[in-house]
């Protein structure tokens, strides 16, 4: 349990950081949208005005760019895309989660230049996605040569994509990115003392995990958690719920509050 609520914990504390506070944002807004598109409740001033903002700055102009194209979408449509893009840049800051702890090798790859511009050789991405695309595809390199699983032939694809790539993959695809960090959750920082060049942070499984707490297995390696990345997401995802409770609990007390004042007022219609 320990390493569930630290990592729940981790995931909540991300909202520290403005980007993931904007990603936070950016989904509540988009949620009240949908429930009120869809629920039809009556929003009250002040998140009228954030809504208003919201169409003219993001939905509004979505709509006029697609029916420049002869393309009509209803505003739930827009919601629910603003939505899953909302999700998928949460999933892509969690997958750049390891710069935080990484020890790089080179100044270089400390700069936001490197993260988002290094690439792989092309050559290597082609036959990356060639191995994606082939259904029975098999690895050259082991033998016997056994027939890859999807998700290995999507991790491949993924490992060998420039990091440009990558932050695409994890926006526009990311139920395939969580699928990735779902296969490998654990992060940890590795101290290895016969190759120090390794040390670092490193996304592994969990099996991998506790093969290296077992006595005298890696005894010149130590491995420590840092936290899951399954709760990690749990964990925003939980800010996100908390978030969209707050606004909807809000708007529904004052709605209670502006009654009996109304009333007073003689603004209520009986009709």
């Amino acid at each position: 349990m320990g390493k569930i609520w630290k990592s729940i914990r981790a995931g909540v504390d991300a909202y520290k950081n403005w980007a993931y506070l904007l990603g936070l944002l950016m989904a509540t807004i988009s949620i009240v949208n949908l429930l009120v598109n869809i629920v039809s409740f009556e929003p009250v001033w002040f998140i009228k005005a954030v809504l208003a903002a919201y169409h003219e700055v993001i939905s509004d102009p979505i709509r006029n760019i697609l029916r420049l194209f002869g393309v009509s979408v209803p505003l739930w449509a827009i919601d629910a895309a603003v939505l899953y893009v909302a999700v998928g840049t949460s999933v892509a800051r969690t997958q750049r989660d390891y710069f935080k702890y990484h020890r790089f090798q080179s100044q270089s790859q400390t700069s936001a230049g490197w993260r988002l511009f290094g690439f792989k050789a092309p050559r290597q991405t082609w036959r990356a996605f060639k191995i994606l695309i082939t259904r029975n595809a098999k690895l050259a390199w082991q033998n016997p040569t056994p027939r890859i699983t999807l998700l290995v032939r999507i991790s491949l694809f993924y490992a060998f994509l420039p990091n440009i790539g990558r932050l695409l993959f994890d926006i526009l695809l990311w139920p395939a990115s969580i699928a990735l960090l779902f296969d490998a959750p654990y992060l940890v920082t590795i101290d290895n003392g016969q190759n120090p060049e390794d040390n670092g942070a490193a996304q592994w499984s969990i099996a991998s995990f506790k093969e290296a707490q077992v006595p005298n297995q890696w005894s010149w390696i130590r491995v420590d958690f840092l936290h899951d990345y399954r709760f990690f997401l749990l964990g925003q995802l939980i800010g996100v719920l908390l978030a969209t409770a707050f606004v909807m609990g809000a708007n529904s007390a004052v709605v209670k509050l502006s009654g009996p004042v109304a009333e007073e007022k003689g603004e209520v219609n009986y009709c």
